[in-house]
């Protein structure tokens, strides 16, 4: 049985010791009660609630949602995972950089200190002025920035998470700050106080 149409359409079946076939779901709706039919001719169709089939799922899908969650993106998409740290190519690289280095430590420890420096500065502005374009780039109003500012309730909703640890000295300046986003609902969804900044 495909686990994926299963979840979508919120239904199990169920053999009985007999070997009849009864399809448990939590969803009926005409549409899916329709599709079940469809899909399931002889079959009797119970409503089972949510919780219930959520944990039956866990019970027979439980090693391929694990195996999903592990090993998922990097069969989809492995360019976006990081499950490979370094490829051949990169491990080349660097393990030439490493015995150049060494050589040159051995050999010209002063210039060898001295290229470290310079590469590590280097990395360093080379952050610095990325980030800088980035803010500037975002600042800056865009053609069709009104247009989609009218458009909120196309916008989709997002929970923003904040984890703090001992930090209530700036919980107010902090809540301010998430106040003032510049994003729909933003100001309803949270009672409103007066946060000093």
């Amino acid at each position: 049985m495909d686990r994926e149409l299963c979840l979508r359409r919120l239904f199990l079946p169920v053999t009985d010791p007999d070997g009849a076939t009864t399809i448990a779901t939590a969803d009926l709706s005409a549409e899916n009660l329709s599709w079940l039919r469809c899909a399931f001719p002889a079959a009797e169709i119970n409503e089972i609630p949510k919780s219930q089939l959520h944990l039956e799922f866990e019970r027979r899908f439980s090693a391929a949602i694990v195996d999903d969650a592990v090993h998922g993106l990097a069969r989809a998409t492995p360019s976006l995972s990081a499950q490979t740290v370094l490829t051949r190519a990169q491990t080349l690289v660097f393990g030439s950089l490493a015995i150049i280095f060494i050589g040159m430590s051995v050999s010209w420890p002063h210039a060898a200190c001295g290229v470290l420096a310079a590469l590590t500065s280097l990395g360093f502005v080379s952050g610095v002025l990325f980030r800088a374009l980035l803010a500037w780039i975002g600042g800056g109003q865009r053609p069709g920035d009104e247009i989609a500012a009218s458009r909120d309730s196309t916008l989709p909703v997002y929970s923003i998470l904040v984890p703090l640890y001992r930090e209530a000295a700036v919980l107010p300046r902090l809540v301010r700050a998430l106040l003032l986003l510049d994003y729909p609902g933003m100001l309803a969804q949270v009672p409103q106080r007066d946060y000093p900044l």
